[in-house]
């Protein structure tokens, strides 16, 4: 990761490292890539939510993770299928299960743009970029 500083919610920072382990991290590195080779330009970066944003997670929880792309998304379960194939390879190859979402930049400002908006205001609420 660049930056091992992330923003959770609104308001606090913390270190990346504290929320999840070195094979985590480099899962989520490697979907990272995957997204960006992927979407190019169009790829914005990564909101961390659910169980393992709020540390209530237990050792066999996926983790659920915003995909940021540019707007618009016109075909949202086709984004979804394709983000869902590329994280099955991360868990073969690494061991996690990431259950991706594609949101449009500036869902988080605005959930109720989102098709499936109780997520984005989840996402906005306890997301954490990374």
């Amino acid at each position: 990761m660049p930056n091992p500083r992330i923003q959770i919610g609104k308001a606090m920072t913390t270190s990346f490292d504290l929320l999840l382990s070195t094979p985590e991290r480099q899962a989520i590195a490697a979907f990272r890539g995957r997204m960006a080779k992927r979407y190019g330009s169009r790829f914005k970066g990564l909101v961390l939510f659910g169980s393992r944003a709020r540390r209530d997670h237990q050792p066999e929880s996926d983790v659920d993770i915003g995909v940021i792309l540019t707007s618009p998304i016109d075909d949202l379960v086709g984004e979804a299928l394709a983000m869902a194939d590329s994280a099955f390879d991360i868990l073969l190859a690494h061991d996690l299960h990431i259950q991706p979402l594609p949101i449009e930049d500036g869902s988080l400002e605005k959930p109720e743009a989102h098709p499936a908006p109780h997520i984005t205001r989840r996402m906005a609420a306890e997301g954490i970029r990374l």
